[in-house]
């Protein structure tokens, strides 16, 4: 009588059985793996592309409507600039109201912060097929407010340049500049923006002949 050994059978069976547990934990693994970054690299920055995008128009609106609720009668140049002339007509030194642009940014950075805080606070509206992370999909879908997103800084300073505009003639033009820190946040996932905008607050033309120190200088640094 002859006996029959299944060994090599088992034996093989077994390690099939391993190799096959071993090629779908891989799968798995590299499925997690690919999710991940696509999750980090794609989605994240796709959210985060449509909050910067949103919270720029929100700084420009915000600004002007500070500016407009602060200055409730149009500034006047000569509130803001003393213009110095020697005999000949000519600019001999230009000096800024030191404290009158020091109450004007006060008051412009504490309105804009504040309108600012509430808009962020509804939240950023991000329609849903851009969590997908595709670009052709991102602007579809049911929107969901976005608010895990903060203002963490902002300040508000003024600036100036000068253009030739005829003879011994030169546009003076102030500008508000407004800057401000915009941190994001999602899970796995954390950002922080500089947004900048500027408005156009007074300007005028200057007669008369202007130093080169002053054209290249700043009166508001």
């Amino acid at each position: 009588m002859v006996e029959y050994c299944d060994c090599n059978i088992w034996y093989k069976k077994k390690k099939k059985s391993a190799f096959k547990k071993f090629a779908i934990f891989l799968a798995i693994f590299l499925l997690v793996l690919g999710g991940f970054f696509y999750y980090k690299n794609v989605i994240i920055t796709r959210i985060f592309r449509i909050c910067e995008d949103y919270t720029s128009v929100c700084m420009t609106k915000t600004l002007n409507n500070a500016v407009i609720a602060t200055l409730t009668d149009k500034i006047n140049y000569y509130d803001l600039v003393n213009v110095e002339k020697d005999s000949s007509g000519n600019v001999a030194f230009m000096t800024t109201n030191s404290f009158k642009v020091n109450v004007i940014s006060r008051n412009i950075t504490d309105t804009a912060q504040k309108s600012l805080e509430i808009e962020l606070l509804e939240g950023v509206p991000i329609p849903f097929l851009a969590f997908t992370g595709i670009g052709v999909l991102s602007g579809y879908g049911n929107e969901i407010a976005f608010k895990s997103i903060y203002l963490s800084q902002v300040d508000c300073e003024f600036s100036s340049c000068f253009k030739s505009v005829g003879i011994n003639q030169t546009l003076h033009s102030i500008y508000i500049d407004f800057n401000a820190k915009i941190f994001m946040e999602v899970p796995l996932g954390e950002t922080e923006v500089l947004h900048k905008t500027s408005v156009l607050l007074c300007e005028s033309v200057v007669i008369g002949k202007v130093p080169d120190v002053i054209l290249n200088g700043n009166l508001f640094g």
